[in-house]
């Protein structure tokens, strides 16, 4: 009997370990992001570091435990109510701040966001599912023509309201008296894999063409930072329907926290928190000490001098991200994977350079921002051949903005900002258009 009993308390102290174990694996942001992240990893600070937090809350008490069962389940039984009155004190006030956030949030109507930097000055407009645009509509009338612009800040617009490259592209067609609706659903910030995530939410909304931004130096670097989780089940109906509940699940999750108000407030204060600690290092960097104050000041992106500073030559860099194009599939794989959700609708790949394969015109307010480079000369255009070789194979229609610059006295860039100004983006939707025009009567 003693031997039983002894067996059925080890038994029961190894179910509770199991039971403390469990939240511990399965709150840690490496494990969550590989069950609930597109691409395998928590974008989103808060939330890393939430499950971080609760992740070390489960441990120690896990160590708590295992040190002394006796003494620690001694001190719930007498303070299990205050845990429960407190824990349900915080759900309370978290949700009641939900609500009032989202009151807030709505009754301001559009969301308006005022721009300001060294370069520019600017307001900014999104609708209800945070894209700079009008509010997106489902239903399209039989006579419009709908075109989707995926992409990341070069398509959001780093430009005052009216002078982003869809309101260009619906110029053009407007002056030429056709109904368009451009779809602006740049993100900027984001990696090239939540671009996935976005052209699965809008695939019902009947575009006539899809249209995917890919930057030439941002996007590679994404590439081979950041893997698309490749679908290894087999082909049969047990696969799809795991793959089909996997992504709802996934979806789901992504989306709802997203959408929380609180969850948006502290991952820009954590955000903030971040960069302040980065301004911090620029201090050590080899710059011009004039922008090392913007930097301070926030007055311009201290994450440009630190792109200067880290890469060193430029034109050896962009060597390196042709090869890491042709030998790793993430961005291949990435584009092809959204091809494939609009498989029935035309579909081009733009192909938007960096100011450093323009000219010399950059170089010397470049070099004070810590950029090198060697041979004094733009960077070449092997990365955007490879490319296009690439897209040919697969039978990608594609729009090359390069050899449209090159040759330009316009400024297409800021002066210190990686974007394009006004110009450029007038120019792109110029491009754009030329190229819809070509390919058809379904798509000019």
């Amino acid at each position: 009997m003693i031997r039983l009993a002894k067996y059925i308390s080890d038994y029961r102290r190894l179910l509770i370990i199991l039971m403390f174990f469990f939240p511990i694996v399965l709150f840690n942001p490496i494990v969550a992001g590989k069950l609930l992240a597109e691409d395998g990893a928590i974008a989103n600070d808060f939330l890393r570091l939430a499950l971080w937090l609760v992740t070390v809350f489960f441990v120690i008490v896990l160590v708590l435990y295992v040190k002394s069962p006796r003494s620690f389940f001694s001190y719930i039984r007498v303070n299990y109510k205050n845990f429960i009155l407190l824990f349900s004190s915080i759900i309370i006030i978290l949700v009641i701040a939900e609500f009032s956030l989202r009151v807030v949030s709505k009754s301001g109507g559009k969301n308006v966001y005022h721009i300001h930097s060294y370069e520019f000055d600017y307001t900014a407009t999104k609708n209800s599912q945070g894209f700079r645009d009008e509010e997106f509509v489902k239903h399209k009338n039989k006579d419009t023509l709908r075109i989707f612009l995926i992409g990341d800040s070069f398509i959001e617009g780093i430009v005052p309201d009216g002078y982003t490259i869809d309101k260009f592209l619906e110029k053009q067609y407007a002056d030429r008296h056709i109904n368009c609706e451009v779809y602006n659903l740049g993100t900027g910030g984001e990696l090239f894999s939540k671009r996935i995530k976005t052209a699965r939410m809008f695939k019902d909304y009947n575009p006539d063409v899809v249209i995917l931004s890919l930057y030439i130096e941002g996007d590679i670097q994404q590439g081979r930072q950041y893997r698309l989780e490749m679908r290894s089940l087999p082909d049969n109906k047990i696969g799809d329907n795991l793959r089909f509940y996997r992504g709802k699940m996934r979806n789901y999750a992504c989306r709802f926290f997203s959408s929380l108000e609180i969850a948006k407030i502290l991952n820009r204060l954590i955000g903030k928190m971040y960069s302040n600690y980065f301004y911090s290092v620029l201090k050590n960097y080899d710059i011009n000490n004039f922008y090392k104050i913007l930097a301070y000041r926030n007055e311009i992106n201290p994450w440009i001098i630190h792109r200067g500073v880290s890469v060193g030559d430029n034109q050896e860099f962009y060597d390196y991200l042709v090869e890491r194009f042709n030998s790793s599939p993430s961005t291949k794989n990435l584009i092809l994977e959204i091809r494939e959700i609009y498989k029935d609708v035309p579909f081009v790949l733009l192909i938007n350079p960096s100011k450093h394969q323009i000219g010399i015109r950059y170089f010397d307010t470049m070099r004070k921002l810590g950029f090198t480079y060697k041979e004094n000369k733009a960077v070449d255009r092997k990365l955007q051949d490879v490319i296009i070789s690439w897209a040919t194979k697969n039978n990608m229609d594609y729009i090359d903005i390069l050899p449209f610059m090159v040759n330009s006295n316009i400024s297409f860039f800021y002066d210190i900002d990686i974007h394009y100004n006004s110009e450029g983006n007038r120019l792109v939707a110029e491009k754009i258009y030329e190229k819809l025009s070509q390919m058809g009567p379904n798509v000019k």
